[in-house]
């Protein structure tokens, strides 16, 4: 459900223009960092900004 909702790609293929946000909340030691990484990482390129 993730990549669906942060795609940089709107549903007839091109880019969207809805700025896309999402924030991580889970106690400590959660692996959010982790998690973060994981979809960052590979789909750095679609993207303007990542912080």
């Amino acid at each position: 459900m993730v990549k669906e909702v942060l795609s940089p790609i709107d549903e007839n293929g091109g880019p969207s223009k809805d700025i896309k946000s999402l924030a991580i909340c889970d106690p400590g030691g959660a692996s959010k960092t982790q998690f973060a990484n994981e979809f960052v990482h590979p789909h750095t390129n679609l993207y303007e900004a990542i912080i």
